[in-house]
Order: structure tokens, then C-alpha cells, then sequence
């Protein structure tokens, strides 16, 4: 099923029964809704969401995106809070081919890696790709970590509220409402002034 349940939307199923999926399994006639969460607390904060967002959209289409969130670090090993947002998009490449653009990017925006959890100008993370779960060396969906965070899970209330996860079973709304995070999460005003 498509987060937005679109019309003869094809997908297929990969379970943790699978750890080292089969690449061949992914074909370029299926188009896969992608959910991801772009954030940074370096530098100049929203330049960088919107470069990311814009690089992006160079390899796959944007549908839709959420509200821009300025969130408390967390994990604590960052200082500084963090810009936000979601993004819903859409593509006929496999997981790995994205996780590969993703990482570009983050590179291209000067992403330095060094603590788990610490200061980034840009964190590009993969929540989920359809309804896929997907378990290998190199990446796991949905997020493993999304229904502890609610800077993750404010903005795809924006998105997908009903969306249910497809290793739970939970929607967004109901990992939102039982989620314990104590970090404060702000919604901000738009800022190109559109709203």
C-alpha cells in the first residue's frame, strides 16, 4: 500500500527474514514513496534544509513536505538545536541507491562524522521507504529509532498521520501519543511567508 495510496502503486515486501535482500527484487517500473527527515544544527540552518531538500528533488520527485521544526538536541552528545522538516517523495530506485544519494548530499553539504548523535550541518535519514522493512549491513527501515523521537514524529503528523508503520502495526498518531521524548520540539512560521 502507498503512504498516499496511489493508483496501481506496485510494492513488495521485504522482511528482517531477509537481512541481505536481494537487489534484483527491485526493479525500475515500481515507484516507492519515500519518507525522509532532513535536519542540521550547524551553520546557516535553513540554507542548508533547503539545499538538501533541493538536492533531493534533483533525483526524486517531491510530494509533499511538512512544516519546518526547530527541535531541542537529543541524544546528547550535540549542542545547539536543530532545524527539521519531512519530506514524502517518490522513486524507482532501491534503498541502498537512495541511502547512497542521501549520503552524497550530507557530503556535498559538509557533514562531518565523528560522535553518534552529535553536531551536523546535515543528517539525511531514510524513515520509510513504502511499506518496506528492510534490514541490512548498511540500513534499517522503517527507522529504528522514530517512535522515541518527537522531532521525527511531529513532522509526519504533518504528512501521514494515519499512516500505519508496517513493523508495529502503530499509526504516526499513535506513536506520537505514546511517545515519552521530553525534548521540546517548536513549529515555525513559514519562511518564505506563504502561510
Amino acid at each position: 500500500m502507498s503512504l498516499l495510496n496511489f493508483k496501481g502503486l506496485r510494492m513488495c515486501k521485504i522482511t528482517s527474514f531477509f537481512p541481505h535482500y536481494d537487489m534484483e527484487l527491485f526493479t525500475n517500473d515500481k515507484v516507492y514513496d519515500v519518507v525522509f527527515l532532513i535536519g542540521g544544527n550547524l551553520g546557516d540552518r535553513l540554507e542548508n534544509l533547503q539545499r538538501a531538500e533541493s538536492l533531493l528533488a534533483e533525483k526524486m520527485k517531491l510530494i509533499k513536505s511538512s512544516k519546518l521544526y526547530e527541535t531541542e538536541a537529543w541524544g546528547g552528545n550535540s549542542e545547539g538545536n536543530f532545524l527539521n522538516k519531512a519530506l514524502l517523495m517518490q522513486t524507482n530506485q532501491n534503498p541502498e541507491k537512495v541511502l547512497d544519494w542521501s549520503l552524497q548530499i550530507e557530503e556535498k553539504l559538509e557533514r562531518l562524522r565523528g560522535r553518534r548523535w552529535g553536531n551536523r550541518t546535515m543528517d539525511i535519514d531514510i524513515i520509510y521507504f513504502g511499506d518496506l522493512i528492510v534490514n541490512s549491513d548498511r540500513l534499517v527501515i522503517p527507522h529504528p529509532e522514530l517512535q522515541n523521537r518527537k522531532f521525527v514524529l511531529e513532522p509526519l503528523m504533518d504528512l501521514m498521520p494515519g499512516w500505519k508503520d508496517p513493523k508495529s502495526g502503530l499509526t504516526i498518531q499513535d506513536m506520537y501519543r505514546v511517545c515519552k521524548d521530553t525534548c521540546e520540539v517548536w513549529k515555525l512560521p513559514d519562511p518564505t511567508g506563504k502561510e
